[in-house]
């Protein structure tokens, strides 16, 4: 018999680099498993960068892509 369940890629916890301030974070098994269902892509920058580039976009009336 065939299983219809969606196979979900093994993850495993990475130091990734900061795009923009170069230092190195963790993205863990658990966040790169809910990006993954959630079919978003990697993050390339750290947490921090990432929330300053959302609260400068809000505050000067700029939407849309976050790249």
């Amino acid at each position: 018999m065939e299983s219809n369940a969606e196979t979900i890629p093994h993850f495993r916890t990475m130091i990734l680099v900061c795009k923009d301030c170069g230092c190195d974070w963790q993205l863990t098994d658990m966040e790169q498993q809910a990006m993954y269902r959630k079919g978003l892509a990697m993050p390339k920058r750290c947490p921090e960068c990432r929330q300053t580039r959302r609260q400068h976009q809000v505050t000067s009336g700029q939407g849309g892509d976050l790249k």
